[in-house]
């Protein structure tokens, strides 16, 4: 049971890709309606690391062209996760699913 509401905790949080045309904060809205409060937050704040990191990543690369992959974008996430999880006193996240 504890394993299932793990898996399905996982799923929940995990962002999906927006629809071509969709506006951002439609999306935003839709994949943060109904869910309990706790994962709402987590979530939000999944996407914002995550939007803030690709942001950085895309200026890096226009204004110092200076590539990231994939790959180095999720490791500075889930740096920044970690960082602000042990500022606020909880346990480091060492590894997510995305």
């Amino acid at each position: 049971m504890k394993n299932t509401r793990r898996r399905n905790a996982k799923a929940t949080t995990k962002p999906q890709v927006p629809a071509q045309d969709m506006e951002v904060e439609e999306w935003w809205q839709r994949e943060l309606a109904l869910l309990p409060k706790k994962t709402q937050r987590l979530k939000a704040a999944l996407m914002m690391y995550g939007t803030w990191n690709i942001w950085k990543a895309r200026n890096r690369c226009i204004f110092d062209q200076k590539l990231a992959t994939p790959t180095k974008v999720l490791q500075e996430i889930k740096v920044e996760v970690n960082c602000r999880k042990s500022a606020c006193g909880g346990s480091v996240i060492l590894s997510f699913h995305v």
